[in-house]
């Protein structure tokens, strides 16, 4: 029933246009950020900048519109780095006028945070004292903002040199450096902050229901109103949960719409010549059947030897999706070991392999290295359904050792279709703002890797629930001789369908017999009619001509059974002689 015009339903349209009022300026202030002019990113070689402050003569100039910052300042507490104070000679070009400098710290020792002075141009030099961090150790992941510091800058002119010494204390680790001048309204800020600060999203979330309530209170009783916006509340709910199950559906039938990973801060330009690891070189991939890959674009080195990939992610130059004409393309698919861990590119069994064809075939031989770090059987073959393929191989060979039983090294939780732990909708928006918003911190979905399952067995203790419910139920369909003899039958069969040949090459780290898990393989392979090539017999024959021992003459290092530069020759050499019969000219 409407309710006449009182004095109260006066009052109820004001708080109602009030509460949506100060939503609306909440919701700008917390979009408000300064705009930026100038931004510096700190260097990712940690190792290197070490090197360079234990020889540096200062001051170390930098041009804050085309260079880096180093990734670590030291200060004259730090031995390591000379024992000194230390000054960087920061050259800049901006417009003149009042700026802020911002600077931004992954970290900032514990016990002696440096203590700095800056000086602009001929300008009275500004002490600094920053705040002690945790003292953690690169490589970082995040930026801690309550380590920022804000100095307003008056600049007088366009070009402009800044001097920042370490006057006492030890080592800071910058992030970045700003200059900043007035405020802009960041929709990815508002965003990002609403979908990670519960509070603020709790408090607008409150001003728009009560500028719903007093709005319908203004028609009828406030009983009746706070039914309706009750009401809508429930149905919002039952929509959202609509929509979350429909999402979670979308992201099992296409696994490449979900973003596994924000990583923050790195500067690309940076990483040429960087020292990876097996971490730190690979991505996530979001398809559950491959789970990682190698990240694209990488120059540097990896196991003590030059390491790069292209951007189809693999090892090795730049390839197009169409060979040239007359060239003989040749594909690898293996882990670590037809990877070529801890050799040179050149060096590897498939690009040997390749040499020795093109001689004999007389003819150019691309070589194509889909193999990748603890890859197993059931990873590889997959990788060359859904991309290898599509490069038109005219021969393909699969590497396989005694881990390949395994499931793969990293595996991360599947989508889980019926779980109240957390919603999938909210995860996926707010890594997407995190790319867009400057500021938003890195976050990666949480990886379990096959060392850390290895060493609980070891040591008697069973996976916790989460582990064992939710990957191995998944990942066991990827792992044991089922799962290898399945893969090399979908190998099989689509090498057949293409009309080129396939070759399954064990390569053992010791010349015992076969075992009869490695003996099922190859057998599996040449029952589903790929070749095959047993290495064991290939590395007694050369010891029966040579002496030492696997451990002295093949492996990369005493410690290391990874086959070597002398092991990958042999390799490559007896693939390439395996092949001649069957490939096509």
């Amino acid at each position: 029933m409407k309710k006449s015009n009182t004095p109260r339903t006066g009052i109820y349209r004001i708080l109602s246009l009030l509460l949506l009022a100060l939503s609306f300026c909440y919701a700008l202030w917390l979009g408000v950020a300064p705009r930026q002019q100038l931004e510096t990113l700190a260097s990712q070689r940690y190792t290197k900048w070490a090197q360079d402050w234990a020889k540096a003569q200062d001051p170390i100039e930098i041009n804050l519109n085309r260079e880096l910052l180093p990734s670590t300042f030291p200060g004259p507490l730090d031995t390591w780095a000379q024992g000194k104070r230390h000054s960087l000679l920061l050259d800049f070009e901006v417009e003149p006028g009042d700026y802020t400098l911002r600077l931004l710290f992954f970290d900032i020792h514990e016990a002696a945070p440096p203590k700095l002075s800056l000086k602009l141009n001929k300008q009275k030099p500004v002490l600094v004292q920053l705040k002690p961090g945790s003292g953690r150790p690169a490589p970082y992941a995040d930026l801690n903002p309550g380590l920022t510091v804000n100095i307003p800058l008056k600049i007088n002119k366009s070009k402009n040199q800044l001097v920042i010494t370490n006057l006492q204390g030890s080592w800071a680790a910058p992030a970045r450096l700003r200059l900043t001048q007035g405020y802009e309204f960041s929709p990815a800020k508002l965003g990002y902050t609403l979908f990670t600060d519960p509070i603020s999203l709790g408090i607008l979330l409150l001003g728009l229901a009560g500028f719903i309530f007093f709005g319908h209170a203004t028609r009828h009783s406030p009983g009746q109103a706070l039914a309706s916006v009750a009401l809508l509340g429930i149905t919002c709910l039952i929509c959202l949960l609509l929509a979350e199950l429909g999402f979670r559906a979308y992201l099992i039938k296409i696994p490449q719409a979900r973003r596994l990973s924000v990583q923050k801060n790195m500067a690309a330009q940076d990483l040429k010549g960087m020292n990876y690891s097996f971490g730190s070189m690979i991505s996530p991939n979001p398809d559950m059947e491959i789970t990682y890959q190698l990240k694209p674009n990488l120059e540097g080195n990896f196991a003590g030897k030059k390491l790069r990939t292209n951007s189809q992610n693999m090892r090795g130059k730049e390839v197009a999706l169409k060979a040239q004409s007359g060239v003989f393309r040749l594909m690898g698919l293996g882990d670590s070991v037809f990877f070529g861990w801890g050799v040179e590119e050149d060096q590897t069994a498939l690009v040997r392999a390749g040499l020795e064809l093109a001689e004999r075939l007389k003819r150019p031989v691309e070589a194509l290295n889909l193999s990748c770090p603890s890859y197993n059987t059931s990873v590889e073959v997959a990788v060359y359904r859904k991309k290898g393929r599509k490069f038109k191989p005219q021969a393909v060979v699969l590497c396989f050792v005694e881990n390949d039983f395994e499931p793969p090294s990293m595996m991360f939780e599947p989508v889980r279709l019926w779980t109240m732990e957390k919603s999938y909708i909210h995860e996926q928006l707010r890594r997407r703002l995190a790319l867009a918003w400057r500021d938003a911190g890195s976050e990666s979905e949480e990886f379990f890797t096959t060392q850390r399952k290895n060493q609980a067995e070891r040591q008697g203790k069973s996976l916790n629930k989460k582990w064992r419910d939710r990957l191995e139920a998944y990942y066991s369909r990827m792992a044991g001789e089922k799962a290898v003899a399945a893969a090399l039958d979908d190998l099989a069969k689509m090498l057949k369908e293409d009309k080129i040949p396939g070759l399954v090459v064990y390569a053992p780290n010791r010349l015992a017999p076969l075992d009869a898990k490695t003996k099922f393989v190859l057998d599996s392979a040449d029952r589903s009619g790929l070749l095959i090539l047993d290495m064991t017999q290939v590395y007694r024959n050369w010891f029966k001509k040579n002496q030492g021992t696997m451990q002295s003459r093949m492996w990369v290092h005493p410690k290391d059974p990874h086959p070597n530069e002398l092991g990958h020759s042999l390799m490559g050499e007896a693939i390439a002689e395996k092949l001649i019969h069957h490939v096509r000219d």
